[in-house]
Parts: C-alpha cells; structure tokens; sequence
C-alpha cells in the first residue's frame, strides 16, 4: 500500500484481554473517537462482553479474538509470572503482541498503533511524523534495561511477528521476564528493526524532531501513580525508581494547548501521557487540556499524595470477593 495509506489510515488499536474493560479504558475509547474523529478505533479482547464498551454510532469497532484460550497458554508457557496478580494483569500484557498480531492479520491491515488503555493520546499526536512513516517497529523506553508498549507502532507485521517469536524464546530462558524487559531485549538484539520513539534519554529525537513521548515517567509524574499500589492513595510529582529521566528536574509548561517538556535548553511537544492512576478524568474530553494544564502548573512544588475513593472502593470490593470465593 501507499505511504499516503500507512501515514494517514492505520488504526488506533487498544487491547483488553482475559477481564471486562474498566470504566476508565471505556472513557478513553470514548475520548479517542472525538479526539480523532477521522480515526480507525479498536477494541481487541476475548471476552464478548466488552463489545458494549464501544460508543455506538462512532468510529470505533469491536473485533473478537476466538479460541485465544489456547494462544494465550502457548505464547506464556513457562513463565513464572504471578497468574493471580490482578486476574492474570502480567501474562495478558505479553499474550497482548500475539492478540495484535492475530487482529492484523485478520484484518489485513499493513501498520497498528497499539496503546495502553489507560495511555492518553494528546490532540497534537504526531502521526505523520517519520517514525510512522518507516518504523517497523517503534516504542519508548524508561530506562537502557526496560522499555514501554504504551505507545507500539508496528509498520512491518513480518517484524511483529518476529517479535512473537522472540517473547516465547525469552521466556523459556528466563522464565520471571516481564513484557518491559523483553522490548528492551529485542531492541538491543534488532536495532536495525526497532525504532526508539525519544522519551528524555539518548539521542533518538531525529525519528519524531520536536516530540518526545511518555513511556511512563511523565504520566506517573504529572497524573499519579496507581492507587492500587498504594491502598487508594495516589501519589503524585514523586520520581520513579529505575527510570532513566528525573521528573523533578524537567521544566514542563502549557502554551497553546500544548504540554511542554524543555530539556537541554530544548522545547519537546509531549504527544501522550500514560495515566497510570486510572483517573477517569482526564480522558473527559472537553477537560481535558485544562486538566492537563492545572497538573503540569502544580509540578515543581514537591510531592504531594491524595486519596482516590474510587479506587479504595475498588480493592475493598475485590478483597471481599475472594473472601467471599474462599468460604464457599
């Protein structure tokens, strides 16, 4: 297909898998498809239920994965991974590349951007930019030894399935790896496959010039981390251990709708913001921006910790549902 077709036509694809999709992935779906109007939306899961997620009469869609059961315990065998931990949270973030793939090549579509559900796409995403013109594939890292699928741009499906591939070789070798560390991996081994979208660190700006891109640090920064980590207690403006960017120490400003982060005397649009505290309103469309604005205003003040109701309630009703499991 033309460039005119991979620059301007690939789907945005977020996938949900093994679970009914929260509430705050419902409302970013929803913000996508007003956002990006002119935007393919996808929803990829395996369970059924989740098709009443999608906004109805928009330009977003469903596709079902049949019989994943039986992929999900191929790609994963082996892994030493908690299985119990958030219904299965670590094997559905590695089985997630192989459901990607499957929707691709079903669909017969040459080139995805696959996002996290809780990963905030700003109005300004540069989808024309050279890395989605050539990437074969492209992603963030937060640090040299661990990178992000928060934002996977897939431009070769030849190459994500290399990728596939490769997850089942690494976890057969090191059976506790996460999906972190193999984007990392593979990168180091596929330089001339993976393409680094700049997130603070190394010289890899010229793929996207003038943008930089959140693997995790400035959400979990600017937005929270998530509350469930911390028994509904979001904390917010904290650096994170192991990352390669210090937070606290970049300059982020708003000007014209426009998050700011200036690094080396250098101004970079940011393009998304992972939204690792699940707060349902930044994905609130009409909010948004100013949302993002009061955050980016409020950094540089120290840390601060706030109690996210929602999600205390949240885990409060999930203890009392294995309790409930376990006496019966």
């Amino acid at each position: 297909m033309s460039d005119d077709y991979r620059v301007d036509d690939f789907p945005i694809v977020v996938i949900y898998l093994n679970n009914r999709i929260p509430k705050y992935a419902t409302k970013n779906i929803e913000y996508l498809t007003k956002t990006f109007a002119k935007k393919r939306i996808v929803l990829v899961s395996n369970i059924e239920a989740n098709k009443n997620s999608i906004p109805t009469g928009k330009n977003a869609e469903f596709y079902l994965l049949n019989n994943f059961d039986e992929e999900l315990a191929r790609v994963t065998a082996g892994s030493e991974l908690p299985n119990n931990f958030r219904n299965g949270f670590w094997i559905s973030t590695i089985a997630r590349f192989k459901a990607l793939e499957i929707f691709m090549r079903n669909d017969g579509v040459t080139s995805a951007l696959h996002i996290e559900a809780d990963v905030l796409l700003l109005s300004n995403f540069p989808f024309k930019c050279e890395a989605f013109r050539s990437a074969k594939l492209a992603f963030p890292y937060v640090s040299e030894r661990t990178a992000a699928a928060s934002i996977f741009f897939v431009g070769n499906i030849s190459t994500l399935i290399n990728f596939n591939e490769f997850i089942e070789i690494s976890i057969k070798s090191e059976p506790s790896i996460t999906d972190m560390r193999i984007l990392a991996k593979f990168g180091e081994a596929n330089s001339n496959k993976v393409t680094r979208l700049f997130s603070g660190f190394g010289d890899y700006e010229k793929h996207c010039e003038y943008h930089i891109f959140d693997g995790a640090t400035f959400g979990m920064y600017l937005t929270g981390q998530d509350p469930r980590n911390s028994r509904g207690f979001v904390k917010t403006y904290f650096d994170i251990a192991d990352h390669s960017l210090t937070p606290s120490q970049v300059n982020f400003k708003y000007l014209g709708n426009e998050a700011l982060v200036k690094l080396a005397n250098k101004n970079y649009i940011l393009t998304n913001l992972h939204i690792h505290s699940k707060q349902r309103k930044y994905f609130s469309y009409k909010r948004t921006n100013n949302l993002i604005r009061k955050a980016i205003e409020g950094s540089g003040k120290g840390g601060k910790v706030t109690f996210y109701t929602e999600a205390w309630l949240g885990l409060v009703t999930n203890y009392l549902n294995r309790r409930i499991r376990n006496l019966s």
